[in-house]
């Protein structure tokens, strides 16, 4: 299991107080959160080195276009070429549940307004909630841009109401 796994099994059970041991050595959440972002402060230094993040293939196209289009009221306005969006989400990240029936498009995948798009379908509307959650919790890890990430934690806190 990945540091990123564990990560997420933990923050999904909304955990504050546990540990993490790794053969002789325990972290907590603030610790794992650190290192993995030290991780990637060196990737960056370093020419031509990355580290990629495993995530699932909804959340990693979330993260582009959240990081591309957060500022839109509605995808409408941009002429969004979605085979442009899966290519760089591949390019930054290991993709699990790589099944392409769904998610196709930016309103299908991140939706501008989650409550009006799925009104009734809680379950959908669920999922998107749990995709959502992980990329808020660890917005500095997955996403890059201040007001990209800020504004994942005001719709993940919008969304719980």
């Amino acid at each position: 299991m990945t540091l990123n796994e564990v990560i997420e099994i933990l923050e999904k059970y909304d955990k504050v107080n546990y540990s993490v041991i790794r053969e002789d050595l325990t972290f907590n959440y603030n610790q794992l959160q650190s290192f993995l972002k030290d991780l990637n402060e060196v990737a960056n230094k370093l020419n031509g080195f990355t580290i990629k993040s495993n995530l699932s293939r909804r959340r990693a196209l979330i993260v582009i276009l959240q990081e591309e289009y957060f500022e839109l009221n509605t995808y409408e306005a941009k002429n969004i070429d979605f085979n442009v969006i899966e290519e760089i989400s591949k390019q930054r990240f290991n993709q699990k549940n790589r099944d392409r029936t769904k998610f196709n498009s930016p309103q299908e995948t991140h939706p501008k307004n989650a409550f009006k798009y799925y009104g009734d379908d809680m379950n959908s509307f669920r999922h998107y909630m749990e995709a959502i959650e992980l990329l808020a919790c660890m917005s500095d890890f997955y996403i890059d841009g201040k007001e990209a990430r800020e504004d994942i934690v005001q719709l993940y806190e919008r969304l719980q109401v």
